[in-house]
């Protein structure tokens, strides 16, 4: 594009150049013509006229070809400077962001291919930047993640050792809970990153929406009564009887994760809920699964992050307590696996309400049923 618009205007030049040498060889011509042919009227000064007429005729070619040439070899020169001093600001930027320095930025030109090359070099470095900031992140959460665990099991061991504890059950319970802590972190790791590649195997098979969430409560009654808090499942018979061609156990384990974490933050007495709503997004019909809670709530600062890795809401709880930050990461990554939607409300003190939509696929049905 720019060297098609450096050419035109190139050409553009030699042909206004060139016009301007015809005009000006045809006015002297007739100028000449006409003043030799008023004081010259016989043939020797003819000849006269003609020769002084070809020699300044040549002279003015000569000088026109001069000048046009000098212009031209500005012109390019100009133009040449112009882009060479904007492709060196991206050379030079190139080569800062190659030795590390993800900050630096180039500025961007009004001109419409340069500016949109200045402002595309300008989120690449932005995302490289990005990316380098959550790989340091990852590392520190990874490490702070693991030395709990770590220097717990060490301690323990160290007491049975020294026999500042007995070696019984209670001790080895202790220290296989924190081996299990630590087993549990490498798995979602592991888990959360061949999401985020998409290179996690994916068996999807049809499945009722009541059958699914009849599985879901079967796992997690007992827990929640242990806990003190009520648990409903509200199952409609036109929502539950929708067919989905998903991942079962990828999606139980999505909703197991939903409402662990709505158990981790509802006091005793409170209430969870599942509920269900038939709902088409971008064009296409799906099923929302509503995971709801009367919990203590998310601050609206803190919402946008709950689905980031090791984030917690609050950071007064303890692992124990308060999770490994990894469940609604891996939620999130599942259920956009399987062509779905996570999103999550919340009101401090009230409560929150994750929404999972999934897609139905009525058509694959049909067919799968006959």
């Amino acid at each position: 594009m720019i060297l098609r618009r450096i050419f035109m205007s190139f050409f553009l030049f030699i042909l206004l150049t060139a016009s301007l040498n015809i005009f000006i060889g045809h006015f002297s011509t007739q100028h000449l013509l006409h003043y030799f042919t008023l004081n010259f009227q016989n043939e020797v000064s003819q000849d006269v006229t003609r020769n002084f007429f070809l020699r300044s005729i040549t002279r003015m070619n000569m000088l026109s070809a001069i000048l046009s040439c000098v212009l031209a070899l500005a012109f390019a020169y100009f133009v040449s400077r112009f882009f060479s001093a904007k492709i060196e600001t991206l050379a030079r930027a190139a080569h800062l962001i190659a030795q590390g320095q993800l900050e630096h930025r180039v500025p961007v030109s009004p001109n419409e291919v340069l500016g949109k090359l200045s402002a595309d070099f300008n989120t690449m470095a932005d995302h490289l930047q990005k990316g380098q900031q959550l790989r340091r992140q990852l590392q520190a959460d990874v490490v702070h993640e693991l030395r709990t665990p770590l220097a717990v099991s060490q301690g323990i061991l160290d007491s049975l050792e020294s026999k500042v504890i007995p070696w019984d059950e209670r001790s080895l319970s202790s220290l296989q809970e924190e081996i299990g802590r630590m087993n549990r972190l490498v798995t979602d790791l592991h888990d959360l990153s061949k999401a985020e590649t998409r290179q996690l195997s994916i068996q999807k098979e049809l499945i009722y929406v009541g059958d699914l969430l009849e599985r879901v409560q079967e796992s997690f009654q007992e827990t929640v009564r242990l806990a003190g808090v009520h648990f409903q499942v509200g199952l409609p018979p036109a929502e539950s009887g929708a067919l989905l061609y998903i991942d079962p156990d990828r999606t139980i384990q999505i909703l197991l994760n939903l409402l662990h974490n709505a158990l981790r933050y509802t006091p005793s007495g409170g209430m969870i809920q599942i509920n269900l709503c038939l709902q088409i997004a971008n064009n296409s019909p799906g099923i929302n699964i509503m995971v709801t809670d009367t919990g203590t709530g998310i601050a609206p600062e803190h919402l946008p992050f709950i689905f980031d890795r090791f984030y917690r809401g609050d950071q007064s709880r303890s692992r124990q307590t308060g999770g490994s930050g990894l469940g609604l990461a891996i939620a999130k990554e599942y259920v956009e696996l399987q062509g779905g939607q996570i999103m999550a409300a919340s009101t401090l003190g009230a409560g929150t309400t994750i929404r999972l939509w999934l897609p139905v696929e009525s058509e694959l049905a049909t067919v799968e049923l006959k």
